[in-house]
């Protein structure tokens, strides 16, 4: 064998191996072991290749719960919603690390996480359970692959829960619901809160974090730029996590009414507390101070079940506020920036039901541009060519087919 270069490493007998050691770009040594000279000399090769491309796996015995951790303080923690690291770190410990923690980042094999998923449908854990499961061990692993810890990431090669069904255009109230709603929340301490929501597709943490100084009733808009979010350590007011998070919403005139309703409400509560925490919020509880959206959920339910109308959540308001956009034939995109999603494809995702009532439509008005004929056409192909053009003209009010189109 041919002497080697500067860290390049060397090669002695292990046994009844060759055993050749390299120095990875940490300054450790990885060792490599073949039976015979030709065997060890190719993977010498393949390794430092792999090595100046910044491919070669540096770490196969790093333990995967140690590098779980890691993953959550370094790259979760910092750049999601503190909810988000929560939730996460919660599954890590709970579900992942007690399987798969002890073992070395190189022996976490596809295998062992197909059966923890199995185990955890026969544990009876819901879908969505498993998916973050899923979410936790693929997002840490393909950090780790692009971090050459590992050379590939294993959970690409799981087969992981069904993808649950997003369309929450059911969840919404219907019509007649929505009427009953409008009547049963008349006069309650949070009819402004819950009006506003439903006329504006608030979040309840947005709703919550409102200021006046963000509420333009003369211009007829507020303006989304806080929310609180329910944390371990309490309540925590934080920036929308996106930028189409922070947006303007413009106020219809029953919105615009409801706050000057609730501004009036802020005077009474003001001149009634004996002490007064002033936070400027647009729904403060008695004291000044943001309300708990827990026990603000727990009356709206409560008074939902005494109506005799199905149990919603508060963020329900916001899907009917979505599907009442579309109703109104809205365009999908002025959706997705009305509540704010990052993403046209969640928004897509969400109102599956009602994109295509609003498709649907969207079609149906092309039947006036096409004139229909009873029987066979009679002449020349020209001949009909002409008359489906001036038949065109003449529905479209005589503009040409491509104008009514573009």
């Amino acid at each position: 064998m041919a002497r080697r270069g500067r860290r390049e490493g060397s090669t002695d007998r292990f046994g009844e191996y060759y055993r050749h050691r390299i120095t990875l770009p940490d300054g450790r040594r990885l060792a490599l072991y073949a039976r015979t000279r030709e065997e060890l000399n190719e993977k010498i090769e393949t390794a430092i290749a792999a090595r100046a491309r910044g491919e070669l796996v540096t770490s196969g015995r790093y333990p995967y719960g140690q590098w779980l951790d890691q993953w959550l303080a370094d790259h979760v923690k910092p750049n999601l919603a503190i909810t988000t690291w929560e939730r996460y770190s919660g599954i890590a410990r709970n579900h992942v690390k007690p399987v798969l923690g002890r073992l070395a980042l190189d022996k976490v094999d596809a295998p062992r996480i197909q059966r923890l998923y199995a185990q955890m449908h026969d544990d009876g854990y819901k879908p969505a359970t498993i998916s973050t499961v899923h979410a936790v061990i693929h997002q840490s692993l393909e950090v780790a692959r692009k971090m050459r810890l590992v050379g590939h990431n294993v959970a690409d090669d799981v087969q992981g829960p069904p993808p649950r069904d997003r369309d929450a255009s059911d969840r919404a109230f219907e019509p007649e619901q929505v009427r009953v709603l409008d009547e049963i929340i008349v006069g309650h301490r949070h009819e402004w809160l819950w009006r506003t929501m439903l006329l504006t597709g608030l979040r309840s943490g947005e709703a919550t974090a409102l200021t006046w100084k963000n509420v333009d009733i003369k211009n007829g808009r507020l303006h989304v730029r806080a929310s609180y979010r329910r944390t371990l350590n309490g309540p925590l007011l934080a920036t929308p996590k996106t930028k189409r998070g922070r947006r303007t919403i413009p106020l219809p005139r029953p919105a615009i009414r409801a706050l000057e309703a609730q501004r009036a409400r802020v005077r009474e509560l003001k001149l009634a507390s004996g002490v007064w925490d002033e936070q400027n919020l647009v729904f403060p509880n008695a004291l000044g101070r943001p309300l708990r959206p827990d026990r603000v959920l727990q009356e709206f339910q409560a008074l939902l079940k005494r109506h005799g109308l199905p149990k919603k959540r508060l963020h329900d308001l916001r899907h009917t506020y979505a599907t009442l956009l579309y109703a109104q034939d809205t365009h999908p995109r002025a959706v997705q920036e009305l509540m704010g999603h990052s993403r046209l494809e969640m928004t897509m995702d969400l109102y599956t039901g009602s994109v295509s009532a609003v498709l649907k439509n969207a079609a149906a008005r092309l039947d006036g541009i096409f004139v229909e004929r009873a029987g066979p056409a009679a002449g020349s192909s020209a001949e009909q060519l002409a008359r489906m053009q001036a038949d065109a003209r003449r529905a479209a009010g005589g503009a040409g087919l491509t104008e009514q189109l573009g």
